[in-house]
């Protein structure tokens, strides 16, 4: 049975699609970050993995029922800096607030899909919203910029209207999304 490497993610309103880009160009060298292209921003809510097609109507029929029944309230964004370790970091992100309320979504999720039979690798922890804006290349020319010249407030809150099903397909050039499916997001 083929697989698709699928997750569950926000897409990004345009205006804040558009400060992030112009924050790649001024502050990320391409010789040193590998910078995500505007159109692929997203906020990653579930990593599902390497699913078969055979089960996307039934991810599809529970993202769908459980979305319905929630309340989310706004996506919180605060800052960009180095992630997911300062002594380590792979990458520049956009990191938010934590939000309850989409802990338990995906939470609930996760509990649904594993009582089916699928199975994920899900990281222990809370849920921090972030977005990835680029990847630190594993050879490059030039010292890693410190702290203070990638750090930056970036205060943002918008309310999201869909969930989207996306498959990620990995070349060496870097990630191309497919949408797989939307589940809007009801205003309780």
């Amino acid at each position: 049975m083929r697989q698709k490497r699928l997750f569950l993610a926000i897409k990004l309103p345009e205006e804040l699609r558009e400060k992030l880009k112009a924050y790649q160009k001024k502050n990320l060298d391409p010789r040193i970050f590998q910078v995500v292209d505007n159109e692929n921003f997203h906020l990653t809510i579930l990593f599902l993995g390497n699913t078969r097609e055979d089960q996307i109507p039934l991810i599809k029929k529970i993202v769908s029922s459980i979305i319905s029944r929630l309340s989310l309230g706004d996506i919180s964004l605060k800052e960009i800096d180095y992630g997911p370790h300062h002594q380590d970091p792979h990458l520049v992100w956009l990191k938010g607030n934590y939000n309850p309320a989409w802990e338990r979504l995906k939470k609930q999720i996760v509990k649904q899909l594993v009582k089916v039979g699928i199975h994920l690798q899900v990281r222990r922890g809370h849920f921090v919203p972030h977005i990835t804006l680029a990847r630190i290349r594993k050879y490059f020319p030039l010292p890693l910029p410190g702290e203070k010249q990638i750090k930056q407030e970036l205060s943002f809150s918008f309310s999201p209207s869909s969930l989207w099903l996306i498959e990620s397909q990995l070349f060496p050039q870097g990630a191309k999304y497919q949408d797989i499916a939307k589940f809007p997001i009801t205003k309780l």
